[in-house]
């Protein structure tokens, strides 16, 4: 009778790692991966200051609003990538960025359906729409607006606030100015990436998933 039972425990045991492999390998299978071709740079115009052939990467060369466009292929995208037992990297479907920016202002500003998240599988995207993560049916928008933006030593700054899961609070965000699109001069290319600490923001702290999130 023993050797039975201890043979049943064993059995029980392989097929639920088998069963956790399985699950694993098949979340990492499943995810959202990036839609935004990378251009190269053959296809980006740096802008020209001095109108001598000197080129300079700056976001003091630009005048205007500058606004991210649902297109196909995409053009601009939000990113996000967690670790942990249960790693995800998904997106947001629904989102508006505007970056103004003229002599006198420089403002960046970011709305996010907290709703329209996608990682690619369904069972996945309602979990994190529920109340152990995102909570989309009490927070349903996540906002970030500027107050400043300033220049390091490689990229640029955006210093501002950001309302996440019912809080407000001071987030400083890095992004570089790539240059002007050869094949269509209304479009200027940004892009940024950072890590956010989604327990330190608001998100209440869960099991097989890291506080750490890598936004790009």
């Amino acid at each position: 009778m023993k050797k039975k039972l201890i043979i049943t425990a064993i059995i029980i045991v392989a097929l639920g790692i088998i069963g956790y492999c399985c699950f694993q390998w098949y979340l990492s299978s499943h995810k959202a991966e990036s839609e935004v071709k990378k251009p190269d740079s053959k296809e980006v115009a740096i802008k020209d200051q001095t109108k001598t052939g000197k080129t300079i990467n700056s976001i003091a060369e630009l005048n205007g609003t500058f606004v991210s466009e649902v297109s196909n292929p995409k053009s601009s995208e939000i990113l996000f990538n967690i670790g942990g037992a249960t790693a995800t990297q998904g997106t947001f479907n629904d989102f508006k960025i505007s970056f103004e920016t003229n002599d006198s202002v420089k403002n960046l500003q970011v709305e996010i359906n907290a709703s329209s998240i996608y990682t690619a599988e369904d069972m996945r995207d309602d979990h994190l729409k529920g109340e152990e993560f995102f909570n989309v049916k009490k927070y349903s928008k996540i906002t970030f607006t500027s107050n400043e933006i300033t220049k390091g030593d490689t990229s640029f700054f955006a210093k501002g606030k950001i309302s996440f899961m019912g809080l407000t609070s001071d987030l400083s965000v890095p992004f570089s100015y790539i240059g002007q699109s050869k094949a269509d001069d209304q479009v200027e290319i940004f892009e940024g990436k950072f890590n956010f600490d989604r327990v330190k923001f608001g998100m209440a702290e869960t099991s097989g998933a890291e506080n750490q999130v890598v936004v790009s």
